[in-house]
């Protein structure tokens, strides 16, 4: 008599399936390929298009007299211009604020 378990095997239809759901994982991974590269180019439009403003907001500061600096910190990223007025962004590594030690300081009765 044969084992139960050996009649109740569907390898076939079994690696039909896993053949399946793997293309579906695949698809899913190839949407978001798609969108990260429409992220990306969003990104480089805006990065691209920053250069002239800070342009012109290094002429309206040498107006006032003023000098304004060519790197910026805003959120996570860190933006600098170069002599042309290129803009380039670097991210930030995660850190925790000065603010959370004041935090944590108002916390403690510091």
């Amino acid at each position: 008599m044969q084992d139960q378990s050996k009649n109740d095997s569907k390898p076939f239809s079994e690696l039909r399936d896993a053949l399946f759901h793997l293309d579906y994982a695949n698809d899913s991974i190839l949407e978001a390929e798609r969108e990260l590269a429409k992220a990306k180019q969003a990104f480089g439009d805006k990065l691209r298009a920053l250069g002239p403003v800070w342009v012109k907001a290094v002429d309206a500061a040498a107006k006032m007299g003023e000098e304004l600096p060519d790197a910026f910190r805003e959120g996570g990223l860190l933006i600098r211009f170069d002599e042309e007025g290129v803009a380039s962004a670097d991210r930030l590594p995660d850190a925790a604020s000065s603010h959370t030690l004041y935090t944590l300081a108002n916390k403690a009765g510091e």
